[in-house]
């Protein structure tokens, strides 16, 4: 063989190898991206729902200046109030609330907040 005929495959080897490694490059790629959208797909266009339950409750007694109509020196929530005889107001909060968020199928996650 001639140099020239060597020469000539070791071009076509080294042209062929890089036309197959792009191939497979180009294929690998491609996959990639194809799962990627059927991921996207699958999770981006569900609607993610969370459903909550909420308790509340406020306790009061409203405590009074030395005054003339009342004889005792608070009175309880629900009533009415003269501004001018209050001394300071006591208050009791509670509350909670429940948050069920959905995860996965029928496996759901609850969160209590206080």
């Amino acid at each position: 063989m001639r140099k020239n005929q060597v020469k000539n495959i070791l071009i076509q080897s080294t042209n062929r190898k890089r036309i197959i490694f792009g191939m497979v490059g180009t294929t690998i790629i491609l996959m990639i991206l194809t799962l990627a959208m059927l991921l996207i797909y699958r999770t981006g266009g569900k609607v993610q729902t969370v459903s909550y339950n909420e308790n509340s409750n406020i306790d009061y007694c409203v405590f009074l200046k030395d005054n003339e109509f009342f004889n005792s020196d608070y009175l309880v929530d629900d009533k009415g109030y003269i501004a001018s005889l209050i001394d300071y107001i006591q208050a009791k909060f509670e509350g909670n609330v429940v948050v069920r968020q959905k995860i996965w199928r029928n496996l759901y996650m609850n969160h209590l907040m206080f």
